[in-house]
Formats: structure tokens, C-alpha cells, sequence
């Protein structure tokens, strides 16, 4: 037999918080001290010193001592007998008060191993967990209406390990209020926390109270207490109330944005962007939910215009106090801005892929019980791949359809409704209809995208461009081809905008060239010398906007004046 290593470090109730444990022992006596090999196999001083090289070490530890009932871990083997210590770089990965290592001696040429020695009981990451410090409020401060409680993490960061969460909570002896929760599992980090207090009682002797908890590491057993608790505390905290109430009539407003506004997507994920601001009190609730506006949008229901369709609509939209948390902003975020993700359903209910256009709701809601809707439509395809395909222009018309209802016994009848459908150009130079369901009408001969697509006195027409050659077409749309009207000469004659003014269709170009289309024949009426990267037209003139420039040209029928913008 052969004996172990004796162990030195770490010794009995050692501290070791975010550091290297050294380890370090005692080699036994491994060979005889005169050289010789005594010949007996039970005798421990059997080996000799060339012998010994086949003499290693190996270390095992536990996070959780349990006398006999121990799991042991490995944490290094084949120790050259040399060797008297060994650095173990613990990090974050162990956090216990009862951590031991044992060692043993191994000859790798006889298999022969020694007795397990085990060292005396410490501890790895065992912090004295301290609360963040409350910078506001402050005592004997007088307070309405709200109190942004800020706090002060410095002292806190790096005494815990895996995970602290914040409660904040508040009482009033005088007032009889017990202590009322705030906010509760809020992260290290979190360290600004809006606290409402209109409709607290008025009082001078309000205590607030942080309490911060660590949970355990997840190499011992999950418990259901955390393993430290600490407190900070602000006393004397005065609020008061006027004493008056408000008469509140006006709905909250909002504006609705949905990942950057960009109408046409085949991302499921979006974010949506909501700023609220009510005029009298403030905005206590915002409610999202996601409809399939298509069936709004193309199944007619456009009041004057026709029969309305029968397609199932979404419901009315309603506080509802069961609706699921992720679905739910409750209380007033800071600046009334709020960021959260949101993702499209992209299936209808039988599982298939679908394209449709979405409308996402916001009902918000303020103190005095008045509530408002808005809205913003996505149009989400799910046909195009983003990869390949990429969707330059679109727009919504009103056209008639035949509507078909089949009755009992196969019995049809068709009625003409008028509906909203949607055109798409793409970049590989098709045109699609959503009406409600995708459609490919037709594609552009060549390698020509569509990169604009206007209605133009009832009309669509489309305007093409070859990245290849750098020459654009402009295309009247025919019901199930184009047909070609203008091939524009030059280079980068890739139409940028579009406008009507005075009764003409104006196209602004890449190249600087403003054309203009009566419906019939296009004119070049200017050239300017940077790219037309916007158009506009009203009652008194067309606004042409230049790239990268603070100047806008005003066009009257005739002249153009130049006009800079600061």
C-alpha cells in the first residue's frame, strides 16, 4: 500500500471570495531512503526514485460536506508527485460555507491507490450581503403626487452571486398603512423606480424599506428562502396631498410605432414603441393587442361604397383583468415612453403559414377612468423570403369584387362588394395583390425591380429600374400585364418619388431628372444636380427634396424657386 499526501491549505473556516484556493500538502514517503527497493509489496518505501515517476496526485471536492453522504466533483488529476500544490481558480462557480477537498496517491504502473486524506472544512464565495443605499427620498422632505426612488448600488455590486432581487415597500404608523408593496423582484441594475403616491393619506412619518435578497447557488440544492437578507431603510418621509380633485374628461393620447414605422415586414418580431401623455391626469394603463386586420380592410365595410362583407371581425376591445401579464404595461413608465417586443402570430389556426395585414391596439387608460384606442397597421407577408426578396413599394386602392356565399345544399348566391386590396412591387420585379390572400399577378421581363408604385388617376403604374444596365422603365398596370410606356435614357434613372400636382404625375430620379406624365406621354420638365430623394405636391406648388441636402426646390407650373431650410 502507499500512503496520501498530507493536506495543509486551506485550513479550518478559510474565506475565499472571488479568488484561487491554493492548495497545498505534504508528500508522503514514497521510496526507501537509501535507493533500494526493499522488495516487499506491502511496505511502503518499496518504490524507487525512477519508480516514482509513475507516483501522481489527484484532488476531488465537495461544495456541500456531509460526512459519509458526500458528493464528491473532480478537480484535478494526474498531479506529478513533484508537485506540492495547486492553484484552483473558483470565479463565481461555487458559492457554500462547507467546502473540503480531499487528495489520494496514485501509481499508474500497479493501479495502486492510497487512502482519500481530507482537508479541514472553508469557505468559497460566502459574501456579507449589503443592501443598496437609498439616495432619494430623503427624510423630513415634503412630497406629491410621485417620488422617484433612486438608489445607489455601488456598495452592493460584487458582494452577491448569483442572483439579488429588490423589494421596496412602505408604511405609515399614523396613518395606519401597513407595509404595502411598491415593486418587487426588481434586478441589480434597476436602480430607478417610480413610486405613486396620490392617492396616499398625508402624513409625515412614511418609512420606505428596500429589502435585497440572494438566492442560493446552483450547485447546491434549490431552496425556497434565499440565503441572505439585507435591509436599507429611509424614515420621516413627508407627503402630502392638496386636498383638491381634479375633473378629468379628456381621453390619454398616444402615438402607436411599430419597428422604426416601416409599413411592409416578413419579421415576426417587431417593437413597438408607445409615448402617452394624458393632458389632465396621467395615463394609468396600456393595453396591447394584436387583430388580423385583413378581413377589415378587404371584405368590404367601407361605409357608401358597397355590401359588407360577413368575415369574422375582431372584437371590441376592453380592460380585461385576466389579460396576461406580457400583454399589460400597468402604471406610468418615466418620460410615458414604452419599449416592448412583440411578436406576430404567423399561423392561422389550423398551423399554416399566413400573410396578412396586422393592426396592433393600444387602449390606454387614465386616472380619471377615460380611455382611448390607437392603432398602427403592419402589413406582414410571410411568402417573401428577407433573404431574397425584398418588398420596395406598395399601396391600398378600393376596387369592386364579386363575392361568393355558399348556402345549404350548394346554393350560391353573388353579390358586388367594394374592398381595399393591396399591390406589392418587389425587387425581382413582380407584382403581387393581397386580397386577402397573396397573389402573384405578374413579373417584369429582365432583371428590372419595382421600386415604385403610384395610382394615378385611377390607374396603377409602376416604375421599374435595372441595377445592371442603370435605366428605368415606367409601366401602366393592365389588369394582368404591363404595358411598357417610357424607357428613360441615361443613367441611374431609378424614380425615387412620386407626386401629383395639377393634374400631373410628376417622378423624381436618382440621376436629378424631374419628369412629368400627363397619361399619356412622359416629358422631362429639369435637371438639378443632386438626387430627388422626396416629392410633394399641394393646391400651390410641388416640393422637390434634395439627398443629403438642406435645400427644397418649389415648383409652380412654370418656374422653380429655391428655398433653404435651416
Amino acid at each position: 500500500m502507499i500512503a496520501a499526501p498530507h493536506i495543509l491549505t486551506p485550513t479550518h473556516d478559510t474565506q475565499y471570495n472571488l479568488s484561487t484556493v491554493l492548495i497545498t500538502w505534504d508528500p508522503p514517503i514514497l521510496f526507501s531512503e537509501i535507493g533500494i527497493p526493499t522488495g516487499d509489496p506491502y511496505d511502503p518505501y518499496r518504490f524507487t526514485l525512477e519508480e516514482a515517476q509513475d507516483i501522481t496526485y489527484e484532488i476531488e471536492y465537495t461544495d456541500n460536506y456531509q460526512s459519509t453522504d458526500t458528493n464528491w466533483y473532480t478537480l484535478k488529476r494526474r498531479i506529478p508527485f513533484t508537485d506540492t500544490s495547486y492553484s484552483w481558480k473558483v470565479g463565481k462557480m461555487i458559492k457554500s460555507s462547507s467546502v473540503r477537498i480531499r487528495m489520494r496517491t496514485k501509481h499508474l504502473g500497479d493501479e495502486i491507490e492510497s487512502d482519500w486524506s481530507i482537508s479541514e472544512q472553508f469557505s468559497i464565495n460566502v459574501f456579507d450581503l449589503i443592501a443598496p443605499a437609498i439616495i432619494n427620498p430623503v427624510p423630513n422632505m415634503l412630497y406629491a403626487d410621485f417620488i422617484l426612488v433612486i438608489l445607489d448600488e455601488t456598495l452592493t455590486r460584487n458582494t452577491y452571486h448569483q442572483k439579488v432581487r429588490y423589494t421596496l415597500e412602505y408604511s405609515s404608523e399614523k396613518q395606519s398603512v401597513i407595509w404595502t408593496t411598491i415593486a418587487v423582484n426588481l434586478p441589480v441594475g434597476q436602480n430607478i423606480i417610480r413610486w405613486n403616491i396620490e392617492s396616499l393619506p398625508t402624513s409625515d412619518d412614511y418609512i420606505l424599506k428596500l429589502t435585497a435578497q440572494n438566492q442560493s447557488s446552483c450547485l447546491e440544492p434549490p431552496v425556497s428562502e434565499p440565503d441572505q437578507i439585507a435591509r436599507s431603510y429611509v424614515y420621516n418621509i413627508s407627503i402630502q396631498q392638496s386636498g383638491l380633485f381634479i375633473i378629468d374628461t379628456l381621453p390619454p393620447e398616444a402615438v402607436l410605432n411599430i419597428s422604426g414605422n416601416e409599413n411592409v415586414t416578413n419579421q415576426i418580431n417587431q417593437v413597438l414603441n408607445i409615448f402617452a401623455e394624458d393632458e389632465t391626469t396621467e395615463v394609468k394603463q396600456i393595453q396591447i393587442r394584436e387583430c388580423n386586420a385583413t378581413n377589415d380592410l378587404s371584405l368590404g365595410d367601407l361605409a357608401g361604397l358597397g355590401e359588407a362583407g360577413e368575415g369574422e371581425r375582431c372584437p371590441p376591445l376592453v380592460l380585461d383583468g385576466s389579460i396576461p401579464f406580457d400583454r399589460l404595461i400597468s402604471d406610468t413608465p418615466i418620460g410615458n415612453l414604452s419599449k416592448i417586443q412583440w411578436q406576430l402570430d404567423a399561423t392561422d389556426s389550423e398551423g399554416n403559414p399566413i400573410s396578412a395585414i396586422k393592426k396592433l391596439e393600444a387602449l390606454l387608460s387614465d386616472v380619471g377612468g377615460n380611455n382611448s384606442l390607437q392603432e398602427n397597421v403592419q402589413i406582414f407577408l410571410s411568402v417573401f423570403d428577407a433573404g431574397t426578396v425584398t418588398i420596395n413599394d406598395f399601396l391600398i386602392r378600393i376596387e369592386q369584387r364579386d363575392k361568393v356565399v355558399f348556402g345549404e345544399g350548394g346554393e350560391r348566391t353573388i353579390s358586388t362588394a367594394v374592398f381595399e386590396v393591396l399591390y406589392l412591387g418587389t425587387s425581382t420585379g413582380q407584382l403581387w395583390v393581397l386580397e386577402p390572400f397573396s397573389r402573384l399577378i405578374y413579373s417584369l421581363a429582365g432583371a428590372a425591380g419595382i421600386n415604385k408604385l403610384h395610382e394615378f388617376n385611377g390607374v396603377i403604374y409602376i416604375f421599374s429600374y435595372d441595377e445592371e444596365t442603370s435605366i428605368g422603365k415606367a409601366y401602366r398596370h393592365d389588369v394582368s400585364e404591363a404595358t411598357e410606356l417610357n424607357v428613360f435614357t441615361g443613367t441611374l434613372t431609378r424614380v425615387n418619388a412620386s407626386a401629383e400636382y395639377n393634374n400631373f404625375l410628376y417622378a423624381g430620379m436618382e440621376n436629378g431628372e424631374l419628369w412629368r406624365f400627363d397619361g399619356s406621354a412622359f416629358v422631362l420638365i429639369q435637371t438639378f444636380d443632386s438626387p430627388i430623394s422626396s416629392l410633394f405636391g399641394n393646391n400651390s406648388y410641388l416640393y422637390i427634396g434634395f439627398r443629403n441636402s438642406s435645400v427644397i426646390d418649389l415648383y409652380n407650373g412654370t418656374s422653380f424657386t429655391e428655398l433653404e431650410v435651416e
